[in-house]
């Protein structure tokens, strides 16, 4: 089952905090994420993040990248409060931080329908960026089940540190959980993949060796059919061969006798049989008529 489905949840910091508490972490063990590395949502590389809109001015769908999760969260950002211009631009800014902030006018009209989506947000960003990016998502298991630490931010623009929608949240230790608990479901989905792949293999060997023990039973039976130590083609049914290992049944087939051969109500007449009682020994199962 999966950790949460992304296509229902709203990740408020309610529940954000209820699935870092379902998370299998070793809190005494740290891993402190760099602002250069590829797991900080800062990081840029091209076409980092693909997603498609429908553009209401051609009336078509198109293709929309972003470089980083900082820009795709910046660019929504913009759009949910001043609208798909400040979208846009805060996409093709070189600064999509200072790009996605938006005057107070339009802010304030907005705040309180933004506060219930803006961690949201966050987390949806950064689990694209890691379910797109195979090698990104490694990296994040590779951190294994070390506590998270991400970094504070180093820049001194006011405007920008004392912007209204960082008041009263740490960004930095929420930024962690999510990185955490996108973690939690990579490893949970990869653990699910192996088993179902273990669950098939099992079943393909099981398999396999039914396939090879009727297989090497044709086999054995063939070899024996080549055995048969009497003309067959002008034999009785019944007759014994291959040294009364065996008998000739009504196709002029050589079967050999064993456990379940020996079930079938087989009839052989004595006057065929020379060594009447090693072959009385070996068949004591068969009916015998002609007496």
């Amino acid at each position: 089952m999966d950790f949460f489905d992304i296509s229902t949840v709203n990740f408020d910091e309610g529940y954000l905090n209820e699935k870092f508490s379902e998370c299998n972490i070793e809190r005494s063990d740290i891993f402190n994420i760099e602002e250069t590395t590829i797991l900080n949502h800062n990081y840029k590389s091209k076409d980092q993040i693909v997603s498609f809109e429908f553009d209401n001015g051609t009336r078509r769908h198109k293709v929309i990248t972003y470089d980083s999760a900082q820009r795709l969260y910046q660019s929504k950002r913009g759009g949910f409060l001043s609208g798909p211009e400040k979208e846009e631009e805060a996409r093709l800014s070189s600064n999509a931080f200072k790009s996605g902030m938006v005057d107070s006018d339009n802010f304030v009209n907005r705040a309180d329908e933004w506060y219930t989506n803006d961690i949201d947000l966050a987390f949806k960003c950064n689990w694209m960026k890691f379910r797109q990016n195979k090698h990104f998502a490694d990296e994040l298991l590779r951190t294994g089940r070390k506590f998270i630490v991400c970094p504070r931010t180093t820049t001194t623009e006011n405007d920008v540190l004392q912007s209204a929608d960082t008041v009263g949240k740490d960004w930095p230790v929420i930024t962690a959980k999510i990185l955490m608990i996108i973690r939690e479901d990579l490893r949970r989905r990869a653990e699910e993949l192996l088993m179902k792949r273990l669950q098939f293999n099992i079943l393909s060997l099981i398999l396999a060796e039914q396939i090879l023990r009727i297989y090497s039973r044709q086999l054995h039976l063939s070899y024996h059919s080549h055995l048969t130590l009497f003309d067959v083609s002008d034999s009785k049914s019944g007759t014994p061969c291959n040294n009364y290992n065996g008998y000739c049944d009504i196709f002029q087939n050589f079967n050999l006798i064993e456990d379940e051969i020996l079930e079938t109500n087989l009839m052989v007449s004595k006057s065929t049989i020379t060594n009447e009682d090693r072959w009385d020994k070996r068949s004591t199962d068969l009916a015998f008529n002609n007496s």
